[in-house]
């Protein structure tokens, strides 16, 4: 499985990978420190799930998803995207917004956050 991680703060990128190793999820991971990085990221190479942080530097998580989904040529239009944020609209919102979406609060908890993989991701080992 490939994973994306767009998050600026590098603490979280290894709290995520720890997250997912706790749950014996075999992953190749990459990650984006900012939008703009990130945003490149999704248009050149093929995700199987991508986890987004909303608030990151020049570009929402928000922005960055539907970006993602408005690029019919791109290879992650239809890429499962598991937004985070701090903010509680966002993540009661978005996902009605964007297709294929799940948001949630953080902090994250280790079981929520296996169970929103485990729902975008429902061929997972």
């Amino acid at each position: 499985m490939k994973v994306l991680i767009i998050e600026d703060e590098l603490l979280i990128i290894e709290i995520f990978t720890s997250f997912l190793k706790m749950q014996n999820i075999k992953c190749e991971l990459q990650a984006g420190q900012d939008g703009a990085s990130g945003l490149k990221k999704i248009e050149e190479e093929k995700f199987d799930i991508i986890l987004l942080d909303h608030y990151l530097p020049q570009i929402t998580g928000a922005d960055i998803a539907k970006k993602t989904r408005e690029n019919s040529q791109g290879p992650n239009q239809a890429t499962p995207i598991l937004i985070l944020s701090t903010d509680k609209e966002t993540v009661e919102n978005l996902p009605s917004q964007i297709s294929n979406c799940q948001a949630l609060m953080k902090p994250v908890k280790p079981k929520q956050f296996k169970e929103a993989i485990k729902s975008l991701c429902p061929d997972l080992e």
